[in-house]
């Protein structure tokens, strides 16, 4: 259970941030018992406020992929204030036009249940202003035709592509490369698959490849590692294995990457690829191996991300057997004071390699950092504290973090985190009085799609 002390502080935060009125709002209703369609509605309100058009309607589309088909306020709803009030913002057709192509079908998630509807809509309206457009606007009509294209892509309706293909006068290369980028990120894997080369610019083709064969590794990721078996060459198989490992993965999944990583380094007599010592030397790593750790990390092919993967394999290392000056040493290679991404990722290594290995005594390396630094070591330490679902500890984590003294983006992540898992565990108000601190609007919704 969250403690009392921190429901009292959430509490406070809540009512230093509603709008003063008499009467209890809809607002307040809400965040004193959030439902999902109510934090939509905050979500959207916020998002209503943007001033930059671009920034309105980008938003928006990212909300249309989170709202719920049937709830409220409903997608058609969602849908018509964008276009209504995007002519109202905008009402120069040619800027409009603009405004819409750049961000039609590129701003929906993928795999949103509201995508066919969205993007059926959105369709509607860049057809609507393409017809609109002045005679002297063929540029402006060919790249919303073209938006068309990618948003038919994205739905692989191969039937409405093939009729817009047909009308007379269309550049029929540019409309079949955004569709193919419509297909890609659609995830349209049996399509990529089905089209013939010589509809296939050249310049896509190794993208196209590449991007079917993710797709395939994503959705059968055991069908993956038997196509790379029977490649001949070796070259090849390292590069489509690249391509297929990565992102969240099974047990299972994890074990045949491994296997398939065992069996390629078997091959070559000099130096790996990093995203093979990567793979290989994770599980040394954890086990504290120090020799075989340090063998593979000598193996490393010189150039690009090898001494990223170094330092993060050594932390990594050194935090599953507890020798955090290991990590420490790790850290001050990397570093002239300034903490940034690569410094986070080697602190985040040797963390989670302590955590991960069961250690208890994570706190004689808190104690030996400071600032950005121990923020960047709190935040793994938050999330193996939510992935246990220990309340008390979560909660202890995120305080300590609060009390760092960090720039406001660094804490954003664990606070963005530590709502969406509260709005999980049932504790919706303390969810959206954490989302509610900054009002982003994106993280709004993601809480809303969270509650009941």
């Amino acid at each position: 259970m969250l403690s009392r002390a921190f429901l009292a502080l959430l509490s406070l935060a809540v009512v230093s941030v509603v709008p003063s009125a008499s009467a209890q709002t809809d607002t307040q209703i809400c965040l004193s018992a959030p439902t999902r369609d109510c934090v939509f509605r905050i979500a959207l309100d916020a998002v209503e406020r943007e001033a930059d058009t671009g920034h309105y309607v980008q938003d928006m589309l990212e909300l249309a992929s989170f709202a719920d088909v049937s709830g409220e306020p409903s997608l058609d709803a969602i849908l018509s204030s964008l276009l209504d009030n995007l002519t109202k913002r905008e009402p120069k057709m040619a800027e409009r036009a603009k405004i819409l192509l750049r961000r039609s079908c590129v701003y929906i998630r993928n795999d949103a249940p509201s995508l066919p509807i969205v993007a059926t809509r959105l369709v509607a309206e860049l057809r609507a202003v393409a017809q609109l457009l002045p005679a002297d606007e063929s540029e402006g009509r060919a790249a919303l035709l073209s938006a068309i294209a990618r948003c038919y892509g994205m739905l692989g309706d191969v039937e409405a592509f093939n009729s817009l293909i047909g009308e007379a006068g269309l550049d029929e290369e540019r409309l079949r490369t955004s569709w193919i980028y419509g297909l890609m990120r659609g995830r349209q894997v049996a399509l990529l698959n089905d089209l013939p080369d010589e509809t296939v610019p050249e310049n896509l083709r190794e993208q196209v490849n590449r991007a079917a064969f993710h797709q395939l590794s994503r959705a059968a990721f055991a069908s993956a590692m038997e196509v790379i078996a029977n490649v001949e060459d070796i070259e090849t198989r390292i590069e489509k294995f690249r391509v297929a490992h990565g992102g969240a993965m099974t047990a299972d999944e994890r074990t045949a990457a491994l296997s398939m990583a065992e069996a390629l380094a078997a091959e070559i007599d000099g130096p790996l690829p990093s995203f093979l010592v990567e793979i290989l030397a994770w599980p040394k790593a954890m086990a504290g191996d120090w020799q075989a750790t340090l063998d593979l990390v000598a193996r490393l092919q010189p150039g690009g991300r090898a001494d990223k993967v170094a330092s993060e394999t050594l932390a990594r290392l050194g935090g599953a057997r507890g020798e955090y000056d290991v990590v420490l040493a790790m850290l001050d290679r990397s570093t002239d004071g300034y903490v940034g991404d690569e410094t986070e990722a080697i602190i985040r290594a040797g963390m989670e390699g302590a955590l991960q290995a069961g250690r208890v005594d994570i706190d004689l390396l808190l104690e030996r950092l400071s600032g950005a630094a121990l923020f960047a070591a709190l935040h793994p330490v938050a999330s193996h504290a939510m992935a246990k679902g220990d309340h008390a500890w979560a909660e202890f984590v995120y305080r300590r973090a609060l009390a760092i003294d960090s720039r406001p983006w660094e804490i954003g992540g664990l606070r963005r985190d530590y709502a969406f898992w509260l709005a999980e565990q049932g504790h919706g108000r303390e969810a959206l009085a954490l989302g509610w601190t900054r009002q982003d609007r994106m993280t709004l919704a993601r809480i809303a799609i969270r509650l009941d």
